[in-house]
């Protein structure tokens, strides 16, 4: 949902900042690597528990996450090794702060690191499906929760945290159970999608089929 925000209503702002720090010189594969290392190090803020910090260095991370991509179109610069490492990079980000909290946060109904272990399952299955039903169709479905979506609850979790550490516990549960249940909606969407596909597919070849004899009928 934040993504479709960040696209539409809130992406001239984007591009104003990304103006800006283009200026720096530094490359959009560049500020990916920084965003690698921001979110590495909010996941280490994560895992010893120290919230403040870890909303500090998350929010780096986010601002780097957003500005490469928008710095490589404002500089027409957008390669496809650069999309591939931001995706890769991303996954690594997801999992080490996934994997910090399996081993720092509060148990919760059952061990933290099965929690964790969970949401990261969740993140990576809902770029599986995306990206392969990317391939067999154009169109997409809707994302309940989408990357930045589980970012801001992360965030809350930090700074509810902050209150009472088991608050933390409660938003990468939160995020572990609707990760899951995009996964299922996406599959249930894109099972529309494509049988809808199937169908218009030989009313298409029919078309085409009767113009080419109709074509042939014209010549002969």
């Amino acid at each position: 949902m934040i993504y479709e925000l960040r696209q539409s209503a809130h992406r001239k702002y984007y591009l104003k900042v990304a103006d800006r720090l283009s200026r720096w010189g530094f490359t959009p594969n560049t500020w990916t690597m920084i965003g690698l290392f921001m979110g590495f190090s909010m996941s280490l803020m994560i895992y010893f528990r120290s919230y403040f910090w870890a909303m500090v260095f998350g929010l780096a991370m986010a601002c780097c996450d957003i500005m490469d991509g928008e710095i490589a179109k404002l500089k027409k610069t957008t390669t496809p090794f650069g999309r591939l490492l931001d995706v890769t990079v991303d996954k690594y980000v997801e999992g080490f702060i996934g994997l910090a909290a399996g081993l720092s946060m509060e148990p919760v109904l059952m061990p933290s690191l099965i929690w964790g272990i969970l949401s990261i399952w969740g993140s990576v299955l809902i770029s599986v499906v995306s990206n392969v039903g990317g391939i067999l169709t154009k169109k997409q479905p809707f994302k309940l929760v989408g990357r930045g979506d589980r970012g801001l609850i992360i965030w809350v979790g930090l700074i509810l945290g902050l209150i009472k550490p088991v608050f933390f516990s409660y938003s990468i549960i939160l995020i572990t159970i609707l990760s899951h249940i995009t996964v299922i909606v996406m599959l249930i969407e894109y099972s529309i999608i494509l049988k809808k596909e199937e169908k218009a597919l030989p009313e298409k070849e029919e078309k085409k089929s009767s113009s080419v004899e109709t074509h042939e009928c014209v010549i002969h």
